[in-house]
């Protein structure tokens, strides 16, 4: 038996060991949240990490991945192929994604993934390492930690450097200054989004088939050979067909004749050759509209691109039409939110029709629609865009104000109603119909909804309302 002196002795004791690692635990706690705010989150800009997005995606479903650069998260849009064909695409490129890079991203994808097809842009062979220090940081912060996030550490930064890297901290350390928001909660499209980054400029550029088209091809050096060779190991390692491709671009003659040599040297190891510059009158690329600048393709040149390399899935791999398995939601949810970002960039240029069809294919949008005045008498298709909404035909007959969302009715005020409507679209925001007096003496509705009101004009009006990305689109007036 312990006295009670040595019992409080053994207690102290115990204390002593338990009191450090309590505060040990607690303390990596809070450093591991401060890390999560601080690091680096986004691997194309605007939070947007593709990286993320395929974290989040469930085991075995992804039946094509794109590896590459800007070219390709710019120019390559796996929603188009999903649409068209339902197939599951996936972008796993990078801003300035080097070539080490590529390997590791594509070895972390075929962790938890098991692609029939990956295609692979070869813009990489053009370069070693990345001069921009953001794209560095999209590059290696990207992964979680792992040996293959160690290796690329270890492959891509000088050995001085090496422990910042790992560590992490010494680098983000300084963001404090440009934290905001999805710095502390999500930035959703990180988690649904299929890699695709929406670009709308337009760049007109030069088109020389005397370059574009150049068969000559040089030597390349040991790094572009053990690239190559390390993805067709991959490949024959995961069975997966490697497609080595080229998206269109304004190279250097020297340029194209290293590509031709990546060219010869893969389909010497077993690879296929895919260079869209020998389809571009096939894909129809206009070197005036579908270039957001000399290097990258935009939304435009990215679905002509995206359609293309759709019909080569459809012609030479038997995937399967995923659309409307509930396990594939992520690429339903990212389709329409690029439908959203469609709708806001164009509504005040779209005519009725187009604005009628694009809204009734919407999820999670509120829309305001008011008739007014002598609307029989438009030279507008009114009546068309009504129906095609497929609201009732007694608002087209009677006029008046409908509170429209996903399909559904959630409140209608014929003319004549004196009572204040208020109607719930979101967890934030609710709508109120209230009826008010013009000069003329006429009641006519007028709708408050977010920042947005809708007051009386003859015609068919739209107020719209995007519940999805949280913002009014704005207000259209057809008569």
């Amino acid at each position: 038996m312990l006295s009670d002196g040595e019992k409080s002795v053994n207690k102290k004791k115990i204390l002593s060991v338990i009191r450090p690692v309590i505060f040990l635990i607690l303390l990596a706690a809070v450093l591991l949240r401060v890390y999560d705010v601080l690091r680096w989150k986004d691997t194309m800009g605007a939070y947007e990490s593709s990286m993320q997005q395929l974290y989040a995606t469930p085991r075995g479903l992804i039946d094509a991945v794109f590896m590459g650069t800007s070219h390709v998260y710019g120019g390559v849009n796996p929603d188009v192929i999903w649409e068209e064909y339902g197939y599951a695409c996936f972008n796993m490129a990078v801003s300035g994604q080097d070539r080490n890079s590529c390997v590791h991203h594509l070895k972390e994808v075929l962790k938890t993934q098991s692609p029939r097809v990956v295609m692979v842009d070869i813009y990489a062979a053009a370069f070693e390492r990345n001069h921009v220090q953001a794209n560095v940081y999209r590059n290696m912060f990207a992964l979680r930690p792992s040996y293959n996030a160690y290796e690329l550490i270890c492959e891509n930064i000088p050995a001085g450097e090496r422990a910042d890297y790992l560590l992490g901290f010494p680098i983000v350390h300084t963001r404090y200054k440009e934290l905001n928001k999805y710095d502390f909660v999500p930035y959703v499209p990180s988690v649904f989004g299929r890699g695709f980054c929406i670009r709308y400029g337009i760049t007109e550029v030069t088109h020389n088939p005397s370059v574009c088209l150049n068969r000559t091809k040089t030597a390349l050096d040991e790094g572009q050979r053990r690239w190559v060779e390390e993805l067709c190991a991959l490949s024959k390692e995961h069975d997966f067909e490697l497609v080595l491709m080229l998206l269109p671009y304004e190279m250097s003659l020297e340029e194209r004749m290293m590509f031709n040599g990546i060219f010869s040297y893969g389909a010497d190891l077993g690879a296929t050759v895919l260079d869209l510059n020998e389809y571009r009158e096939e894909i129809g690329y206009d070197y005036t509209r579908d270039f957001l600048d000399a290097s990258h393709l935009n939304i435009y040149g990215a679905e002509k691109t995206s359609r293309f390399l759709g019909e080569v899935l459809s012609g030479q791999y038997a995937l399967a039409d995923h659309r409307g398995d509930p396990a594939y939601e992520f690429w339903e949810r990212s389709a329409d939110f690029n439908r959203h970002v469609e709708l806001e960039e164009f509504f005040q240029a779209m005519e009725l029709t187009e604005i009628a069809r694009l809204m009734s294919t919407l999820r999670e949008v509120t829309v305001v629609v008011a008739l007014e005045g002598d609307y029989r008498s438009s030279d507008e298709p009114l009546e068309e865009a009504v129906r095609s909404l497929g609201l009732p035909e007694e608002f087209y007959d009677r006029g008046g104000t409908l509170i429209w969302k996903d399909g559904q009715v959630l409140a209608y005020a014929p003319p004549g109603t004196g009572r204040e409507i208020l109607v719930d679209c979101d967890r934030y925001h609710t709508a109120q119909i209230v009826e008010i007096t013009t000069d003329d003496g006429r009641s006519v509705h007028q709708t408050n909804l977010a920042e947005g009101t809708l007051s009386p004009v003859d015609g068919l009006s739209f107020m719209v309302y995007d519940n999805e990305r949280d913002r009014l689109l704005g207000i259209r007036t057809f008569y």
